[in-house]
């Protein structure tokens, strides 16, 4: 081999290597394009994800699954990579999702940063600015307090009775049809579909548990729900995703469960 191929081959190797700002191009543009698996790609096992106070994730499968409901509210990261000692800052950044539009507060802005290792993101952080932190406080976002209750509904499956959905303490609820203005004490047997619950990071996530029903949905059937304050009272959801048609039909039409008075 010759001394200039030599040389040649030398200078390729070495820039081989993506820069800093390219990673966070290429993270950016797998981010805004829902390509889940490339981002998963570039991370460390451990790596840590956090978006201000509303969401924490550390690991690969933490992250795969917020990344998964992100995936359904079209996230969108805006801003110009920019190399500092910290890894990659974009600049002006911005994240907007269906889930702060249906909030009202589409974009959230702050500061947006990737912690680089071996070309491999080991963290990437986002903190809001007070702006937005100051709209998202008055927007009508809910907190996890004020869903439980028991909340009412037109059965729209069948036109006939009302459908009770009764969040309890502990992640414990239950989906209920009735014909009547009542149904049983939370302590009490009743007809209808045990369930757990769980609210974090301003998503609602619903599942059935016990014997499958055709009636009450199946045990596997999971609803993953935005859940916002109605100024009349109640609460309106936004249908992320959900496996149980009974649900799913009687939410979104109407989208809003009104309180339930015994």
């Amino acid at each position: 081999m010759t001394v200039l191929m030599i040389a040649v081959l030398a200078v390729a190797a070495s820039g081989c290597g993506a820069g800093p700002e390219d990673i966070a191009t290429e993270f950016q543009n797998a981010i805004n394009s829902q390509d889940t698996d490339s981002v998963l790609s570039m991370l460390v096992d451990d790596a840590v994800w956090q978006v201000d106070g509303t969401s924490h994730r550390t690991g690969k499968t933490e992250i795969e699954d917020w990344l998964a409901t992100q995936t359904e509210l079209n996230l969108q990261i805006k801003g110009e990579p920019t190399s500092n000692e910290s890894g990659v800052a974009f600049q002006s950044c911005s994240i907007s999702s269906d889930m702060w539009g249906f909030f009202g507060v589409n974009p959230m802005t702050g500061t947006c940063q990737l912690a680089l290792e071996a070309e491999l993101i080991t963290g990437f952080v986002v903190q809001f600015d007070d702006d937005s932190r100051t709209r998202l406080s008055d927007s009508s976002a809910a907190a996890s307090a004020e869903i439980l209750g028991i909340w009412r509904t037109r059965n729209y499956l069948t036109d006939s009775g009302d459908l009770f959905l009764q969040f309890l303490e502990q992640g414990r609820g239950r989906l209920v049809g009735s014909s009547g203005d009542s149904i049983p004490s939370p302590d009490s047997d009743f007809e209808g579909a045990s369930l757990t619950w769980a609210y974090k990071d301003y998503v609602l996530t619903i599942q059935n548990e016990g014997p499958a029903s055709d009636k009450y949905c199946q045990e596997q059937d999971v609803g993953i729900y935005l859940v916002k304050l109605v100024d009349a009272g109640g609460l309106k959801f936004k249908a992320i995703s959900d496996s149980c048609s009974l649900r799913g039909i009687a939410v979104p039409l109407p989208p809003r469960w009104r309180p339930h008075v015994p």
